[in-house]
């Protein structure tokens, strides 16, 4: 009795584990509509080299899971057939992208090229979300830089209203005018909810981000914890090629309007600097991204923030 209930401890932490990686899908025929069955589909990553291959089963169908997200080049052989590789296949975080291949006659020597990202309209899942790309991360401007203003870019989120009862941390949201604490955040798969208050307990740095997913109605059962909406990230990996970022972020009172109900602007500099580096620690095996944010806060008491380690 003893042993199975540590088997049961052993194995419940892999019941809330929930997908944050995607999947490519198709089906191969040829030029008469035919399909092929046993068609040799290569996915390769193209920032890693990590490749993954499979075969069409018998109704020419294949199915590649468990897919980190990224830039990928997948490839289809058949003898007696053209290879067709299609380059440029961006899959994004939680996405099920269809990639079919129409295989012409010829030599499996002869290659057929396609560049192309997969279709942003997934046709395989009912999942209705938004995704929150590494350009809108870099790019757009975020008050105390934290991802969860990006939140409200996704349709039918909605901030807190005036009043509302918050968490400490601004994790809360309305998500399909779902309940505060209805929402389920995901970190890299694992669950990262302060159940005691329904926020989100890891803040990730928004260097640390490579996107994530705002999924707002009808996902999978895996997410079916949530009442309001999931909110799906994945952080960033290192490459093949070594990769780095330098940012310097600053507020100042000088630059603010005066509140219109105060008689003066309290003093106020803010100053966010700090930097990232990612590349190989093993080519084609082992990769890290490393980096460091350093905040310096001054109103009028001179206080230093802490040096906060991003991510190893």
């Amino acid at each position: 009795m003893a042993i199975a209930a540590l088997l049961l401890v052993s194995l419940q932490p892999a019941a809330f584990a929930q997908s944050f990686t995607g999947q490519i899908v198709g089906s191969v025929d040829d030029q008469t509509g035919a399909v092929l069955p046993g068609v040799s589909i290569t996915i390769t990553n193209v920032n890693t080299n990590a490749t993954r291959e499979i075969l069409t089963n018998e109704t020419g169908n294949y199915t590649v899971t468990a897919l980190p997200a990224g830039n990928y080049r997948v490839e289809a052989q058949f003898p007696g057939f053209a290879t067709q590789i299609r380059t440029g296949v961006v899959l994004q975080v939680n996405q099920t992208a269809r990639l079919d291949f129409e295989m012409a006659v010829g030599d499996i020597a002869t290659t057929i090229d396609v560049i192309g990202t997969a279709p942003l309209v997934e046709t395989d899942t009912a999942s209705l979300g938004q995704v929150i790309d590494r350009d809108k991360t870099d790019d757009l401007p975020l008050n105390g830089r934290s991802f969860l203003g990006l939140n409200f870019l996704a349709p039918g989120v909605s901030p807190l209203s005036q009043g509302e009862n918050t968490a400490s941390r601004g994790g809360n949201a309305h998500i399909n005018d779902g309940r505060l604490w209805g929402n389920n955040f995901i970190l890299d798969g694992v669950d990262n909810n302060d159940l005691a208050n329904g926020e989100i307990r890891l803040l990730p740095s928004i260097d640390a981000l490579a996107e994530f997913k705002v999924q707002t109605s009808t996902f999978a059962a895996e997410f079916g914890r949530a009442t309001g909406g999931v909110v799906n990230l994945t952080t960033k990996s290192g490459t093949n090629q070594f990769h780095g970022t330098l940012f310097a972020f600053h507020r100042n009172d000088n630059l603010d309007a005066r509140n219109f109900f105060a008689p003066t602007k309290p003093e106020f500099k803010r100053n966010d600097f700090g930097g990232t580096i990612g590349g190989p620690i093993v080519e084609d095996h082992t990769f890290s991204i490393l980096g460091r944010t350093v905040v310096l806060f001054n109103e009028k008491s001179g206080k230093c923030g802490p040096i906060i380690p991003l991510s190893q």
